[in-house]
């Protein structure tokens, strides 16, 4: 197995809250990404200023515009935003085996990457996650989730899988699909249960109801 090389696609509008701490903790990693790149979707506060200043301190981030839908627009909106900042990761030549799709606002320990490489190295995985959880009252809530289902918003993708895959389905519930379509394809699909990151934004946290829709459309 090839040792794991990763690249970096992050979908943001409006995160000049969050998004220099998720940059700092992906630069911060024991096994630092080849590529990151953070994808605008016109965004109207200093995310863009925030982005630009570190790449301006690091080759190895870029900033990308996106004029489009917006970013927390459900389903296939979102991979759409991914697809074209793939698009242009693919221009600039990024040396990786693995293509990583991350939130903006997800809280890291400084290993997760480290960890998770321990994994891809030595099986055929063609998507992994780690397991998600929350913080209420000071403990952690973990995400309820089958094995084989990674979640949407940490996503790490062996780039031959995506490759055999065709991309992701510009769908709701393209989540879902792109397991599925994986494992046709010969690859296991597995949520990393002993490696653990935070949403410090779940989705469907402020209305349950809407959540469950959304999960039905989505089926």
């Amino acid at each position: 197995m090839q040792k794991m090389k990763y690249a970096v696609l992050i979908p943001a509008k409006d995160e000049e809250s969050i998004i220099g701490t998720t940059l700092q903790l992906l630069i911060n990693q024991t096994l630092q990404p080849s590529c990151i790149v953070v994808i605008d979707n016109d965004s109207a506060d200093q995310t863009a200023a925030i982005i630009k200043d570190f790449a301006s301190k690091y080759d190895f981030v870029k900033y990308m515009n996106y004029e489009g839908e917006p970013s927390y627009a459900l389903g296939g909106k979102i991979v759409k935003i991914f697809n074209a900042g793939k698009n242009y990761l693919d221009t600039l030549g990024a040396d990786y085996n693995y293509l990583v799709k991350l939130d903006a606002d997800i809280n890291l320990e400084k290993d997760v990457f480290e960890k998770i490489a321990s994994y891809v190295e030595k099986d055929n995985f063609g998507i992994v996650s780690p397991l998600a959880y929350t913080l209420s009252e000071g403990n952690k809530v973990f995400t309820s989730t089958p094995d084989w289902h990674t979640s949407g918003d940490f996503k790490v993708y062996r780039k031959d899988c995506y490759e055999a895959m065709g991309g992701l389905r510009e769908d709701l519930g393209w989540d879902c699909a792109d397991n599925v379509i994986a494992m046709e394809s010969g690859y296991k699909t597995m949520v990393l249960r002993d490696i653990h990151y935070e949403q410090t934004r779940p989705i469907g946290r402020y209305s349950l109801l809407k959540g469950w829709k959304r999960q039905g459309l989505g089926a």
